[in-house]
């Protein structure tokens, strides 16, 4: 999740995101094609999410802001050493995919209110399961294991802890284009 100083940063500053990521193949530029029609920002490295990335651990990012009525999703590179846009890694375009199906988790209810909704709960397309023990199989119990404790460690609640699972699962196991062609099926234009 972002913190309310990339959304306050973003707002006040007028930052320009890029529609457009120079370095990424076309299934990611569909999928970041569906959310910028949709009026969510994609940010690139952005600072305030970011910070130095020699000593952060974060990857990226999803929020809304009812105060600003602003989506933003920040991607944190791992080679990046300021805020210019680097060649993709196989985990920034992993964290793409992870960070915009936080989107779908919002918009699936036909509003962005950053009131997130487990996916996989029979209602649409799923990697085929509909129960939470599933996708905690599908996961494999090392990785889900992994993401209780890390996002526990932060103060997550159980709910949180789901979404988590729904959303580590599908960067893994879903492309850029399923990802993208579900939000626009799904997600209202803004």
């Amino acid at each position: 999740m972002l913190t309310k100083y990339l959304i306050t940063t973003l707002a006040l500053l007028g930052t320009s995101i890029p529609a457009q990521a120079a370095m990424v193949d076309s299934g990611h530029q569909y999928l970041i094609d569906r959310l910028t029609e949709r009026g969510v920002h994609v940010a690139i490295n952005p600072p305030p999410l970011c910070g130095d990335r020699a000593t952060t651990q974060v990857n990226g990012g999803y929020t809304y802001s009812h105060r600003y009525d602003l989506a933003v999703l920040g991607i944190c590179q791992d080679n990046a050493t300021g805020t210019d846009e680097v060649e993709w890694s196989a985990n920034d375009l992993d964290t793409l995919r992870h960070e915009s199906f936080h989107y779908l988790q919002d918009c699936i209810d036909g509003e962005v209110s950053m009131t997130l909704q487990p996916y996989y709960d029979g209602e649409g397309p799923s990697p085929g399961t509909d129960r939470l023990e599933e996708v905690i199989t599908y996961l494999g119990i090392p990785q889900a294991l992994w993401i209780e404790r890390e996002y526990t460690s932060i103060g997550a609640d159980r709910a949180t802890i789901r979404l988590e699972f729904e959303a580590f699962l599908a960067a893994r196991d879903l492309d850029a284009g399923t990802i993208g062609a579900t939000i626009n099926e799904f997600c209202p234009i803004n």
